[in-house]
């Protein structure tokens, strides 16, 4: 039996577009706005049923609560450079209709008290706290529709709890246990999910694939490699693949709740926590979300399952944790994704130990190639990049 969704209900605010959409006045949406509207209308963030109004924002930044008192991790809000009139507006992306929101109430936005609460710092150099300050003066609450998607080209899967619920019930799987990530999949991934699909009748990898840092990889290698490795490593019907198609917020522990809850949306009923879950930089302690989320277990329809970070021991001659593993850290090697790209950037190799000989190649490619591309840029603009590194 799948997890109850949040809230007791899925929502679903999926519409036809009616005749009279472009007579609405209307807001403009970027990418990242859009795939909460459309996270919020196939019921992936439920029980929210539109973009937060001021009681459940000032409660989640403060309490992570909504209005209701239910747990909730990230506020989900729209932001505009004005406040609109308190009426229905059509959302627009890219200069067409998209959806609507019925606006509710407007107020202004105060930045660094969102970032302190929900991110812990007012560091511009968080990639979170710097989207708090660069969208918008104003929020904007009110129930949402949508009314078309944007299928990405070609890697999209179990895109909606509907579709991952009806999955889960056509493989009659009473237990299934969740894994989020936004990294290729290495061999330490690969250990935590076999080790947690002994227990449970399924395992749904569930790759987030909405907007991330320039840094990371692209959603579709992502997924590409998931494939290469699903299909030559793991016991056939046992393995379901899904895209989420949400922001990363890069919010530590808040968003290790917030992963949670969107999971049960999902239909799991366990999901991995690993170390420094959502984490970006220094910023959040290793195990801080592990922590965190524990003040929240009895309230949620999910089992958090925490693990240690995993490694390649030389004196084991395999994946193991510090659980298991008695050998000192000089026998240790970290698959993690930053070694990855950086070694993939640089030309190097990684060992089929730390990454399956299949993915790594489908990552090498594609990272190399961005490399070249960057090269290239950066020398038709006399190395004058910009930015932060």
């Amino acid at each position: 039996m799948t997890a109850e969704p949040h809230g007791g209900d899925l929502v679903d605010r999926v519409q036809e577009q009616p005749d009279d959409a472009d007579d609405l006045p209307s807001i403009e949406i970027d990418r990242r706005t859009y795939l909460d509207l459309e996270m919020i209308a196939v019921g992936g963030y439920s029980p929210l049923e539109g973009f937060m109004t001021q009681d459940s924002f000032n409660r989640v930044v403060a309490e992570a609560r909504l209005a209701d008192g239910s747990p909730w991790g990230v506020p989900v809000t729209l932001t505009t450079d004005n406040a609109p009139s308190e009426e229905p507006h059509a959302l627009t992306y890219d200069g067409e209709p998209v959806g609507r929101v019925d606006v509710e109430e407007t107020w202004s936005k105060d930045a660094e008290a969102w970032s302190e609460g929900v991110y812990g710092t007012t560091e511009l150099a968080h990639p979170g706290v710097e989207h708090v300050h660069g969208h918008g003066d104003h929020h904007v609450g009110g129930d949402v529709e949508l009314y078309t998607s944007t299928p990405e080209a070609g890697y999209e899967r179990l895109t909606t709890p509907k579709e991952s619920r009806r999955e889960f019930r056509e493989r009659q799987w009473d237990s299934v246990v969740g894994f989020q990530t936004r990294n290729p999949p290495h061999r330490a991934h690969e250990y935590i999910q076999k080790t947690a699909l002994e227990n449970h009748d399924g395992l749904f990898v569930h790759p987030l694939v909405g907007t991330t840092k320039d840094s990371d990889v692209d959603a579709a290698v992502r997924m590409h490699a998931y494939e290469a490795l699903l299909d030559e490593y793991y016991a056939g019907g046992r393995v379901a693949l899904g895209t989420l198609k949400a922001p990363m917020r890069y919010a530590g522990p808040r968003e290790a709740l917030f992963h949670a809850v969107v999971r049960q949306n999902y239909g799991c009923t366990a999901f991995v926590v690993g170390r420094d879950h959502a984490g970006v930089g220094d910023y959040y302690g290793s195990y801080e979300a592990q922590d965190y989320l524990r003040e929240f277990e009895d309230e949620l329809d999910v089992d958090p399952l925490y693990f240690e970070y995993a490694f390649y021991c030389h004196s084991c001659d395999g994946m193991a944790t510090a659980k298991t593993c008695p050998h000192p850290d000089d026998s240790h090697v970290n698959p993690s994704g930053t070694y990855i790209r950086r070694t993939a950037r640089e030309g190097g190799d990684v060992s089929p130990k730390l990454m399956r000989p299949e993915v790594w190649e489908i990552v090498r490619s594609q990272l190399e190639s961005q490399s070249e591309q960057e090269a290239g840029a950066n020398a038709r603009t006399g190395g004058a990049t910009g930015g932060a590194s």
